[in-house]
């Protein structure tokens, strides 16, 4: 097929389906962007301003556990959050969960990589300081309903970006 004649085609279907955003559902401009400039520039990224072994966020970082820190024994060096959990952040991260936009699976995944490796100063994915990628397991009746888990997807495409093995 001609170029003329497929972006002539490309055209129509723009005109009769306008690509939207996944979360909002206002329109972008590139069918190739699942998510509009402002659900995109809505997410919060904590940064350096974390507890260091939780990772919730605080005011002043020190070397002692925060008021969120599990009481109970952990069984891992840290935790992190690329993003506060509000605003189009969580829209996005419900949206994926709960209403099948698989679509957003790499959009959030490059957001919380592109996050984290400014967070994780000197390159945590370049230097083998983070072993493996577990995703959360989710209870099988809940995966038969849902149909996926959806923190599995989101490490794939996360071991993708950052070359960390993904262990399911």
């Amino acid at each position: 097929m001609s170029a003329f004649l497929k972006t002539i085609f490309q055209d129509a279907y723009d005109a009769l389906l306008p690509p939207i955003c996944s979360v909002c559902g206002e329109s972008v401009e590139d069918r190739a962007d699942t998510l509009c400039a402002t659900c995109r520039d809505g997410f919060d990224p904590l940064g350096k301003m974390v507890c260091w072994q939780c990772g919730a966020a605080v005011h002043k970082p020190t070397k002692q556990r925060c008021s969120e820190c599990p009481k109970a024994p952990v069984y891992f060096d840290s935790a992190r959050a690329a993003f506060a959990f509000c605003g189009s952040m969580r829209n996005a991260v419900h949206a994926f969960k709960y209403n099948h936009r698989f679509e957003l699976a790499q959009p959030l995944a490059r957001a919380m990589f592109m996050a984290l490796n400014g967070a994780l100063l000197p390159g945590p994915f370049d230097e083998g300081k983070i072993d493996l990628l577990l995703p959360v397991p989710m209870h099988v009746l809940r995966r038969i309903t849902r149909g996926y888990n959806h923190a599995e997807v989101l490490a794939q495409e996360f071991s993708t970006l950052s070359h960390i093995p993904c262990v399911p």
